[in-house]
């Protein structure tokens, strides 16, 4: 599984404590997605990292609402089509 340097020790154990406001919940996806696609770039073609990221960018694309899922982040952030989303970073990568 996918681990980025993101710091969860702050937040409390129990989610109803966590007072996540929309705003602060679109936050949180939109620099996952940003710092995702950032180490994607930065990182080694066929690395581990890399093939991590690949995967996450790459999971079926279902509607459950996954938190932190691509298709999530992406729905979160205003991206309406996750899987043109998804071809476009591909064709990007290939530059």
């Amino acid at each position: 599984m996918m681990q980025l340097a993101l710091n969860f020790d702050l937040l409390p154990l129990n989610p109803d404590d966590w007072n996540l406001t929309q705003e602060l919940a679109e936050e949180l996806h939109e620099k996952f997605y940003i710092r995702s696609i950032k180490l994607l770039r930065d990182s080694v073609p066929g690395g581990k990292q890399w093939q991590e990221l690949m995967s996450w960018i790459d999971e079926p694309i279902v509607n459950d609402n996954r938190p932190f899922s691509f298709a999530t982040c992406c729905k979160v952030i205003g991206i309406e089509d996750p899987e043109a989303n998804r071809e476009t970073i591909k064709k990007y990568l290939t530059m």
